[in-house]
């Protein structure tokens, strides 16, 4: 079940090869071209990140990053500066 719906997964061994298939089903065409555009446009994405260092992950996924590693550094502060950065990172 994921998110209230019934689902149905099937995995396949490593060792059996790297491609895979992906089964949607939908209840219009327009739901199914929506689905369809949404994962071609998460693969393209997936490919383009493997293929260029340069790129960066989107979605907040920098700030998030950034929050993270500022809320590290923050735990090896001491005094008052401490809140502040832990507020600042939270913010993110």
């Amino acid at each position: 079940e994921i998110g209230g719906t019934n689902c149905v997964v099937l995995q396949q061994d490593a060792s059996m090869g790297a491609i895979s298939t992906l089964v949607v089903r939908g209840s219009t065409q327009g739901f199914m071209d929506d689905v369809e555009r949404a994962i071609n446009d998460a693969i393209n994405s997936y490919k383009a990140l493997g293929r260029d260092p340069r790129a960066v992950s989107a979605a907040g996924a920098t700030e998030v990053e950034l929050g993270r590693r500022l809320l590290d550094y923050a735990r090896k502060q001491t005094g008052l500066e401490q809140y502040a950065i832990t507020k600042y990172a939270e913010a993110f």
